[in-house]
């Protein structure tokens, strides 16, 4: 199956051809961690807005590179070249080939590197045993984390995680040209996952959701706070958007976003109300009247957090003006 596009986040793009064979080659610099699913998300949403291809293959065979003559094994790192038979493309670029057979290069890091940095951690954890099926994903027109245009942004080889990834790039599809099915993209968010829907999803809402609906998406991303499924990270950048983007959201959205902040900055679980708190502060700073609707209830909650990030000394500074609108003036 083939698909192609011809916008992306809703602006006209325009698209690369690919060669017949691709080859991943060259040692490229520092892509950022190993892909957790969060991660794997985020560059999977990243990759399909630069005008991505998609492609399962199945591996026939495995080979081995040959170093440099005199290079230290411990030193470099590893190479093996992958032959994929049985190629299908589930998303392309218009007018490029779809061989049936592909080479690709995978890398292992050198086994005297302290860091996971560099182009083997989109390929830690992947099964490259012969009969296995992978999930690749490039951008023949733009580069990616590894720093070398033919590498790949994402590999998977768990079966579970290729149904997933596929369903993933028919909901981009989708969105782009029914930006309202980001509510359904949300609400698989906010489930418990294991990453990759969720760091797809507030990614792309990020990237692409305010020149699309910019109420929307500040709803959507107001959702995430606090939930299981968004983790962490996703809470945190959902929380900058929103503060970042303060001025311009509707006041309706203002409200609502503020309402879901001191609710997560009144919780009890300190990996929520820390960041809260700093979106909290930032919103104070712009607004110093939108914490004067807290209720009695969440401000209590409020107080003993903020208390304790202030007696941990995450809080280095006093704010005398928002530890007012706290009730805990002189305190």
């Amino acid at each position: 199956m083939r698909t192609t596009l011809s916008t992306i986040c809703g602006t006209t793009a325009l698209w690369a051809v690919g060669p017949a064979v691709i080859m991943f080659s060259g040692i490229a610099l520092a892509q950022s961690t190993v892909q957790t699913g969060y991660h794997k998300g985020e560059l999977l949403a990243r990759a399909l807005e630069h005008t991505a291809a998609v492609f399962t293959g199945v591996v026939s065979e495995v080979r081995a590179v040959t170093p440099p003559a005199g290079a230290d094994p411990s030193q470099i790192s590893r190479e093996r070249t992958i032959r994929l038979n049985s190629v299908d493309w589930l998303l392309a670029p218009p007018n490029t080939p779809r061989p049936p057979e592909l080479t690709v290069r995978a890398f292992d890091p050198p086994t005297r590197s302290k860091t996971l940095d560099g182009p083997w951690a989109v390929w830690q954890g992947i099964d490259l045993k012969p009969g296995t099926k992978l999930l690749l994903v490039r951008t023949p027109g733009a580069q990616p984390p590894s720093g070398d245009s033919d590498q790949p942004w994402v590999v998977a080889s768990q079966p579970a995680q290729l149904t997933e990834i596929a369903g993933i790039v028919r909901t981009f599809t989708a969105l782009e040209s029914d930006f309202s099915q980001a509510a359904g993209l949300m609400e698989q968010v906010r489930q418990p996952n294991d990453g990759i829907i969720a760091g797809f999803g507030i990614t792309y809402l990020l990237d692409c959701g305010a020149r699309r609906n910019l109420a929307q998406t500040a709803g959507l991303l107001t959702s995430a706070i606090g939930s299981a499924g968004a983790t962490e990270k996703g809470w945190r950048e959902s929380l900058a958007w929103l503060t970042s983007s303060w001025s311009r959201l509707p006041e309706a959205n203002r409200n609502q976003a503020r309402d879901s902040i001191v609710a997560a900055a009144a919780a009890p679980n300190a990996s929520l109300y820390r960041p809260a708190f700093e979106a909290l502060m930032d919103i104070y700073s712009l607004d110093p009247g939108a914490l004067a609707a807290v209720s009695p209830a969440s401000k209590t909650g409020l107080q003993q957090n903020y208390r304790s990030l202030r007696n941990s000394g995450a809080i280095p500074q006093r704010n005398a003006g928002f530890e007012k609108a706290l009730g805990l003036e002189g305190q």
